[in-house]
């Protein structure tokens, strides 16, 4: 028996790696849900599946599905928290950087998608360059600085798509959140675009009593 324990104790971290390959995935409609669009969260205790879901989602990309996976562990929130917009009383005040995050990132996809047009897609990258994301604090802090979105000024204007974001770079981060959503609107396509939220809890670690976070760990 002791031996049989150790072969288990020297092994198990292998066998986690293995958990995550996709033969392994137990498919329920709840996956399928989210990928059509009908559910939007998935709430659960640790160790319950909900980052095994999004690995699911990822490896769902195709020639016309594309996925983002923005993980905010060991994320610096109070620097979010900073990101407001004073037009909307709380709690309300902050879905507009969400919102920017989210249509910044299908614009990142956009230009993946050879069925975009192309001048659209040059446009679009000069902006969001399909660099892996190494680190998303520093990449939203980019965004959000008054000089993102300089290089798309001087080019002319010929194309429509120059046009409607020639002076992007003279916006705050909200006015670009609200340019964004024009854009988009009027240059997606029918293919499917998914931004996965991971790590979401991490700045919940206050917890009232000892019981609360064991509770909450386990």
């Amino acid at each position: 028996m002791s031996e049989l324990l150790t072969e288990i104790a020297n092994n198990w971290r292998l066998e986690a790696k293995q958990e995550n390959n996709l033969k392994y995935f137990y498919h329920t409609d709840e996956s399928d849900k989210i990928l059509s669009g009908n559910k939007f969260y998935v709430i659960g205790r640790k160790g319950s599946g909900k980052s095994a879901i999004s690995e699911y989602i990822l490896s769902k990309q195709s020639y016309n599905v594309f996925a983002e996976k923005l993980s905010f562990k060991n994320f610096p929130f109070n620097e979010l928290y900073q990101l407001d917009n004073p037009k909307y009383t709380s709690p309300n005040q902050y879905i507009t950087i969400w919102k920017y995050i989210i249509y910044s990132n299908i614009c990142r996809l956009m230009v993946k998608n050879q069925k975009i047009d192309d001048n659209v897609r040059t446009v679009l990258e000069k902006l969001y360059p399909s660099n892996p994301i190494k680190s998303l604090s520093k990449l939203i802090d980019k965004w959000t600085t008054s000089e993102f979105g300089l290089s798309i000024l001087g080019n002319g204007g010929n194309l429509k798509i120059e046009k409607d974001l020639s002076g992007f770079g003279k916006l705050s981060w909200i006015e670009k959140t609200n340019l964004l959503e024009d854009i988009i609107d009027e240059y997606i396509d029918e293919s499917q675009y998914h931004i996965v939220f991971d790590e979401l809890d991490e700045d919940y670690r206050e917890f009232n009593s000892l019981e609360e976070k064991i509770s909450i760990d386990s």
